[in-house]
C-alpha cells in the first residue's frame, strides 16, 4: 500500500463542502492508495457530529485513515480578510505537527479531486514546497511591495509541503512567523509566497484548476484535470452559478451527505436562470434592452 497523507483545514461553516471534497478524493483514489487523511481546526471551531460523519465516510474505505488535530487558538487577533478567515494560519503549522513525514499535500476544501492525486508523492523537487502558479493578470496585488515576481507567484490552495527541509531549514520560525499579522491582501498565501521566494517547485495547474484558467492554460485543459478550485463563487451556496458547478453537485448527489431537497432546490435555481438568460437573448436580439438589464430587473 502507497501511504499518503493529506491535510485539510477548515472550520463548522465549511462542513459540507469539505465533506463533498474529501468524499471526490476517496472516490477517486487508486486501489493500492492509502490516504492518511488529517483534519486539523481550531478548538470550538468543528462540532463532534461533523467528526462523527466524515470519520465514518473514511472508514468505509477500508484502506484509509483519518485523524483530527485540535490546535489551540493562538490566531484570534490576527489579520483576517473577506472569506479568509483565522483557520488559514493553521497552514504555518503543518510542518511542525506532521514533521514525521517526509512529503505532506494540504488541500483547501473548496476543491473536488476528479482523479488520483497520489503521483504528487513521487514527485522529483529538491524546493521546500511545490504549488500551481497563478496567470497573470489574474490577482490583484502590489507584487513590488511584496518583492516578488508576478510571473511566479502562486496559489496556496494545493501545495505539497517537502516537511523535512522547512523544518530542517528552519523556515516557519525564520520567515513565516514574522511576517504573520502584516496587512497582506491575501493572508496565508502572501505569506506563503514571500516566505518560499525562489524555494518553490511549479505543479501543472491540472492539480489546481480554477476558472480564471479556461483561456490562459488551453493546453492544459485539454489534459485530464485532476483537481477544480472555486477561488470565486462557490456552488454550494445560494443564487451563485460558478463554472464547473456541475461537477460539485455531481460529487455531492454521489457522496453519503446528499439530501434530495437540497440538490433539487439547486437544480431549480439553475433551471430558472437558465429560463431568464434564454428570455433574455430573444429580448437582447429584438434590441429592447440588454441582457444585463433584464438580470438587474429581476434582481429587484
Amino acid at each position: 500500500m502507497k501511504k499518503v497523507p493529506i491535510v485539510f483545514i477548515f472550520n463548522q461553516g465549511y462542513a459540507l463542502p469539505a465533506s463533498v471534497c474529501i468524499f471526490s478524493l476517496l472516490h477517486n483514489k487508486k486501489e493500492e492508495v492509502n490516504y492518511h487523511i488529517c483534519i486539523m481546526y481550531l478548538r470550538g471551531r468543528l462540532s463532534s457530529q461533523t467528526i462523527s460523519n466524515i470519520t465514518e465516510m473514511v472508514c468505509s474505505y477500508g484502506s484509509c485513515s483519518i485523524e483530527f488535530k485540535e490546535i489551540e487558538n493562538h490566531f484570534t487577533n490576527n489579520r483576517t480578510v473577506r472569506y479568509i478567515t483565522i483557520d488559514a494560519y493553521c497552514k504555518f503549522e503543518i510542518p511542525k505537527v506532521f514533521e514525521d513525514y517526509e512529503r505532506v499535500i494540504y488541500a483547501d476544501v473548496d476543491m473536488i479531486f476528479d482523479g488520483d492525486i497520489s503521483e504528487l508523492m513521487d514527485i522529483s523537487f529538491k524546493e521546500s514546497i511545490a504549488a500551481v502558479r497563478i496567470p497573470v493578470g489574474h490577482v490583484s496585488i502590489d507584487f513590488k511591495s511584496l518583492n516578488i515576481n508576478e510571473e511566479n507567484y502562486f496559489n496556496s490552495g494545493l501545495i505539497v509541503m517537502n516537511t523535512r527541509k522547512i523544518n530542517e531549514n528552519k523556515i516557519i520560525e525564520k520567515k513565516i512567523r514574522p511576517l504573520i499579522g502584516n496587512k497582506y491582501d491575501h493572508v496565508d498565501q502572501d505569506i506563503f509566497n514571500i516566505a518560499f521566494k525562489g524555494d518553490t517547485y511549479f505543479l501543472s495547474s491540472i492539480y489546481n484548476f480554477s476558472s480564471d484558467r479556461l483561456i490562459k492554460d488551453s493546453e492544459e485543459r485539454n489534459k485530464s484535470i485532476k483537481v477544480y478550485h472555486y477561488t470565486g463563487a462557490k456552488p454550494w451556496n445560494k443564487g451563485v452559478f460558478p463554472i464547473f458547478s456541475d461537477i460539485w453537485w455531481e460529487y455531492y448527489r454521489r457522496s453519503p451527505f446528499y439530501q434530495e431537497n437540497v440538490y433539487f432546490s439547486k437544480q431549480s435555481e439553475y433551471y430558472q436562470l437558465h429560463r431568464y438568460i434564454k428570455l433574455g437573448t430573444k429580448i437582447e436580439k429584438m434590441g429592447v434592452f440588454s441582457l444585463w438589464n433584464i438580470l438587474k430587473k429581476i434582481k429587484k
